[in-house]
């Protein structure tokens, strides 16, 4: 029987969640399959990330559609302020949330919907810091994208995102 959430710290949290994430994606059926009897498991982590961060998952999801359906870029803290999370707290948790968004996104579409959440001073050219380019095409590599540049790979991303979610 597993540990409740409710006894383990975050970090035993991240550490879980991680598990049930490489399972999920693994291309191996066996651990594809263990994961989905485990499903639930794997929900309640996420809710309990989403209390740590304050972020939620829908949220996040529909501020991040509409900005793709107007083909514009949003910044962090127009994805915090939707969320209704304290920049000042923010600033700490929203790189798991971007994490998971990335992670859900990228099983549910094939897309990474996080290549359109960028630093203010980035909103009309999209481009990220070197720092948060390095992070997101981590993310990526992690799930198996392979590229040799990580700013055309982004600019790759942010186009299918537009695309993904353009009016038909």
């Amino acid at each position: 029987m597993p540990r409740p959430i409710a006894t383990m710290s975050d970090k035993q949290i991240d550490d879980e969640f991680r598990n049930y994430e490489r399972y999920r994606t693994s291309p191996d059926v066996a651990r594809r399959r263990l994961f989905e009897r485990n499903r639930a498991r794997y929900e309640e982590l996420l809710a309990a990330r989403e209390s740590l961060t304050g972020f939620r998952l829908e949220t996040s999801l529909e501020v991040i559609r509409k900005a793709a359906q107007e083909r514009r870029f949003i910044s962090y803290k127009e994805l915090a302020d939707a969320n209704g999370v304290d920049w000042k707290i923010a600033y700490f948790t929203i790189n798991r949330h971007l994490g998971d968004l990335i992670s859900f996104s990228h099983e549910r579409d094939g897309i990474l919907i996080s290549a359109i959440i960028v630093n203010k001073e980035n909103l009309e050219t999209g481009r990220m810091q070197e720092k948060t380019l390095t992070g997101f095409a981590l993310a990526a590599e992690a799930m198996g994208y392979q590229f040799s540049r990580a700013e055309a790979f982004l600019a790759a991303q942010q186009e299918a995102v537009f695309a993904h979610y353009a009016p038909s």
